[in-house]
């Protein structure tokens, strides 16, 4: 009976049919490079939030701005702005009382009593918040609600906390 030699060639480990240490070298690089990936989409992502923050900064200090106001429960009070023919409409609101549970704001925007879509409102710590649409057509909401919901539906269903009307 022979043994077998000493010298005969040793198994070479694969790991999807490449030699391990190549495997390793291809998936610490795809790792590295999804990892510049995301940093840089993140970087793109903070430049055009701020990019939209100084735009929204310039429509709402414009000359021919109009501000519309607006109050609602417990000492809210928000102020609509929208420029003559600009399809940007800015709502901001303060003095939100803070939420329970799963409870949310939702912002409904309405044209002849008809609901058209709704933004969920995240107010700061102080109660804040902003809300920017770009619409297909200046002016074209004429009611404005904030109601407190316990979920994201297609109609509101909690109480009016606040409502701006255009006069």
């Amino acid at each position: 009976m022979a043994l077998a030699s000493a010298t005969s060639p040793r198994q070479e480990r694969r790991v999807f049919g490449r030699p391990l240490g190549q495997a390793i070298a291809i998936v610490t690089i795809a790792g590295l490079l999804a990892v510049l990936f995301v940093a840089i989409s993140l970087a793109f992502s903070a430049q055009s939030v701020s990019e939209r923050n100084a735009r929204l900064l310039r429509f709402a200090t414009a000359p021919d701005v109009r501000i519309s106001r607006f109050s609602g429960d417990g000492g809210i009070v928000g102020a609509v702005y929208e420029r003559p023919g600009a399809p940007t409409m800015l709502v901001a609101v303060t003095g939100l009382p803070p939420l329970e549970g799963d409870e949310r704001y939702l912002m409904w925007f309405m044209k002849n009593g008809q609901y058209y879509e709704s933004q969920r409102v995240r107010p700061d710590a102080d109660g804040s918040s902003r809300v920017a649409l770009d619409l297909a057509e200046p002016g074209f909401y004429d009611e404005i609600r904030i109601t407190r919901e316990h979920e994201h539906l297609r109609l509101p269903t909690g109480p009016v906390v606040a409502r701006w009307t255009r006069s």
